[in-house]
């Protein structure tokens, strides 16, 4: 007996759309994301600091001698809500130059410029060599 169309299309919906993978797809997921957390640790470590071991401290005042980094990939700060200033600031952070010499660079105060720093700090934004 001759097959229409419309057993065809039946007995296709009824075959299975997707093939199981040969590995554990959950275990797959938790490989991936350990992974992608690693590199994403490694690169926003290695894209600011050239050496020098950074440090991860809660500051109070931060001195102008100090040389921030950036704690944070680059590509995040557009996603955070920052002030001009701010924004100002961390494009010339480039794990060298120290807070003063950044406030020099931008023409502001050395004392504003700390301030600000404070505030990033302590929003982990940037730490300190």
């Amino acid at each position: 007996m001759p097959r229409s169309k419309n057993d065809a299309v039946v007995e296709s919906a009824r075959a299975p759309i997707t093939v199981r993978p040969p590995f554990d797809p959950a275990q797959f997921a938790r490989d991936s994301d350990r992974a992608l957390r690693a590199s994403e640790e490694s690169s926003s470590q290695s894209s600011d600091a050239p050496s020098a071991p950074a440090l991860d401290l809660r500051v109070d005042a931060v001195v102008e001698d100090w040389v921030p980094l950036l704690a944070i990939p680059r590509a995040e700060l557009e996603w955070m809500d920052l002030k001009p200033l701010a924004c100002a600031l961390l494009l010339r952070v480039n794990g060298c130059s120290t807070v003063r010499e950044i406030a020099q660079a931008s023409r502001i105060p050395v004392r504003e410029a700390t301030q600000v720093f404070e505030k990033l700090s302590r929003k982990h934004v940037v730490r300190w060599r």
